[in-house]
């Protein structure tokens, strides 16, 4: 006679609340960090300044246009991923590296100018991008983000420390899109959420009666096919476990990090 034992579940998952304090977080910090530099922005215009701040990268206006576009891009991304997950997989892992060491960089890039330490530029020269004669600290900040990014990239599978630099690199990436895509009117935030609203309801909860095996696009795609012959593990979500491989494990906690699609469009 063979017995199994199910461990009891908590009463509270407190994975679940740290989740929610790095969404949350994220979130709060993103929007102030997009107000406050608007604030700067604003008033480095009225001061007439052409300083450092003029370097930075401008702010993209979302528009309508731009709102349909993308929520179309998602669909198309999600059905794709369904089908041919095994091989797009790789895909989004390579954008999800290029997209959150640019996040990063962007985030700590403003602490980094702060520093009164290798302040040197690089010597005149016609290379691309090194003509603007970068310094030497902003050189050493990319080369860390970079380096960052591989290991995850190598040691994506290690369940017991690689989950937590994939939630470092999604919430840098989120910083990084909160802080640069802006909604200026409510017309735009208002489609945005409804067309999101009816993106998530369809794929969640229609798609169940359209496909043969009677499961969710969205929930297929979020944890992985149960079939895929790869195994990989998605990058899409943040987690607050040692075990990223599947939603449904015990003791493993998930939040749908940016989606896919956002890193197709960056």
């Amino acid at each position: 006679m063979v017995a199994l034992y199910a461990p009891s579940e908590p009463v509270m998952d407190y994975n679940m609340v740290i989740i929610f304090v790095m969404a949350v977080g994220t979130v709060a910090l993103g929007g102030y960090w997009a107000g406050s530099r608007d604030v700067k922005k604003r008033y480095m215009k009225h001061k007439r300044d052409d300083g450092p701040e003029k370097q930075e990268d401008e702010a993209v206006d979302v528009t309508p246009v731009m709102i349909c576009v993308f929520v179309v891009m998602c669909c198309f991304m999600l059905v794709l991923l369904y089908y041919f997950y095994d091989h797009l997989v790789y895909v989004i892992i390579g954008i999800f590296c290029l997209a959150s060491s640019t996040g990063l960089y962007s985030c700590l890039a403003p602490c980094v100018r702060k520093l009164p330490f290798c302040t040197c530029r690089v010597p005149d020269n016609n290379l691309p991008y090194f003509h603007k004669r970068p310094q030497a600290r902003t050189l050493l900040l990319a080369l860390f983000c970079v380096t960052v990014t591989v290991v995850w990239g190598v040691f994506r599978n290690e369940d017991q420390w690689a989950w937590v630099l994939q939630d470092i690199l999604g919430i840098a990436f989120c910083l990084y899109m909160l802080k640069t895509i802006r909604l200026p009117t409510f017309k735009a935030c208002t489609l945005l959420l409804l067309v999101l609203f009816i993106y998530d309801v369809f794929f969640v909860f229609i798609t169940p009666f359209l496909t043969k095996s009677g499961n969710s696009i969205m929930v297929e795609v979020a944890t992985g096919p149960s079939n895929s012959s790869t195994h990989e593990k998605g990058c899409w979500w943040l987690t607050a476990t040692g075990s990223t491989s599947r939603c449904s494990r015990p003791g493993s906690t998930s939040w749908p990090a940016p989606l896919p699609t956002a890193w197709v469009c960056w």
